[in-house]
């Protein structure tokens, strides 16, 4: 009956020639009102194509953004919280990423990885960068190897504790997304 009544009134509508307004409206330019942005850890970001924002494969993510074209690469982004030990230090967490990649003469992946800091907005960020064959664990499911991979992480020391950014994919997809992901370490600001 409901739908019924919705319909008619739409038909009425159209009669008129007007349609019905919009309970949200949205912005028609870019200046006329802030883009909605995610927050984890009083952290907030902008990410832009190709990363595109989806669904968070499981709760312990904050976000979660794909890379347009390219269905194996996930940048997933984490916050635990501002409790000691919530989610480890800066140094562990980059140990454990490197930890993930092999690298095909048997060097440690820490050897030939990139490793960087700067500050961002007043926020310390730890950067790194890393390709070789994937051996970790993908989101929740099992592992597996996945040789040409790359790794771009950023760590970034907000005003309630580490928030943790993490790009996993073929080295393709990851290429294609780092002027993306870099843009997006330099949108980091504190709110």
């Amino acid at each position: 009956m409901r739908w019924v009544m919705t319909l008619g009134l739409g038909v009425a509508l159209a009669a008129c020639g007007s349609e019905p307004e919009p309970r949200a409206s949205a912005p028609r330019a870019a200046d006329e009102a802030p883009q909605m942005r995610p927050i984890a850890g009083g952290v907030t970001w902008r990410a832009e194509a190709p990363l595109a924002g989806r669904a968070a494969a499981n709760s312990m993510r904050a976000a979660e953004y794909g890379v347009s074209g390219h269905a194996d690469a996930t940048l997933a982004v984490f916050y635990f919280g501002d409790q000691e030990g919530g989610g480890g230090s800066v140094e562990s967490n980059i140990e454990r990423w490197l930890g993930q990649l092999e690298q095909p003469d048997g060097r440690p992946t820490a050897s030939v990885a990139v490793r960087g800091e700067r500050e961002v907005n007043g926020m310390q960020v730890t950067t790194v960068d890393a390709r070789g064959t994937f051996i970790g664990r993908l989101g929740m499911g099992g592992g597996g190897r996945h040789p040409g991979w790359r790794v771009l992480g950023a760590i970034v020391a907000g005003p309630q504790g580490l928030v943790f950014f993490k790009l996993t994919g073929p080295e393709a997809a990851v290429d294609a997304a780092e002027v993306a992901f870099e843009q997006l370490v330099e949108s980091l600001e504190p709110v």
